[in-house]
């Protein structure tokens, strides 16, 4: 059968969908998420570079933008890879009000943190100071930064604290400081996702678990890791405010 395109990618777009989240056997292969695509859940899952065009100039939302910071090209050809690495930095090289940038950034930061707050520091995506921090520091600076400066490019928050760095956007110290901050964080953080399926809880953490994270960071003991790990937090932490509080 002849199908429009739109028809098409979309039923395509569909059964990609139900084949990677699918539960087999084993489980899933992947837990996709499309909910926060374009136009929402009741949006279509393909839509046309013209009408992705046309969303951004009118509709898109702050953290849609925030979300460009990450975006990279894992497949497709030639043309069309440079078609949509050309939409991309059209995105991040947007003039922006700043001021609402902040406010923006920092409005979602707090309705996550009302949603999923959290005082332990285990939780190493949500806790004040955590990775979301992390790589919401990051993104505002690149949106701030991106469209008076030549050369930004998306990436994970490590290489955009780097182009700042380079840049002389940012604070050489600080820009190490959250560079180390994303490396030591997502180290803990993937070895405690391939250790076990739900949040750790050091209470009944066993003691081979504790010694293999403390291992995994380069630290004596598990105290030792408890303790670098909250004053991780709290630097982090502190450069958010500094940044992003009004």
């Amino acid at each position: 059968k002849s199908f429009p395109a739109s028809v098409y990618y979309n039923r395509l777009a569909q059964r990609l969908l139900n084949a990677l989240t699918a539960m087999g056997r084993d489980g899933r292969l992947y837990e996709v998420d499309t909910r926060l695509r374009p136009s929402g859940e009741e949006g279509l899952l393909a839509v046309s570079l013209e009408a992705l065009t046309k969303y951004f100039d009118s509709s898109a939302w702050t953290f849609e933008f925030m979300a460009f910071t990450k975006a990279r090209m894992i497949a497709g050809d030639a043309a069309l890879c440079h078609s949509l690495n050309a939409f991309i930095g059209q995105q991040l090289n947007r003039p922006r009000d700043t001021e609402k940038l902040r406010v923006d950034v920092f409005d979602m930061r707090e309705r996550i943190a009302r949603e999923h707050g959290t005082s332990n520091p285990w939780n190493l995506k949500y806790v004040r100071g955590g990775l979301v921090d992390v790589d919401f520091i990051a993104e505002y600076l690149l949106l701030r930064h991106a469209p008076q400066t030549p050369g930004a490019q998306p990436g994970g928050a490590s290489q955009i604290y780097g182009w700042l760095k380079e840049r002389g956007l940012m604070p050489a110290a600080e820009a190490e400081q959250l560079i180390e901050a994303d490396r030591f964080l997502g180290q803990i953080f993937h070895m405690l996702r391939l250790c076990q399926d739900h949040y750790f809880d050091e209470s009944s953490a066993l003691p081979g678990l504790r010694k293999l994270l403390a291992e995994s960071a380069g630290e004596l003991d598990f105290q030792a890791l408890r303790e670098r790990l909250i004053q991780v937090e709290q630097a982090v932490y502190e450069q958010y405010n500094r940044l992003l509080h009004a």
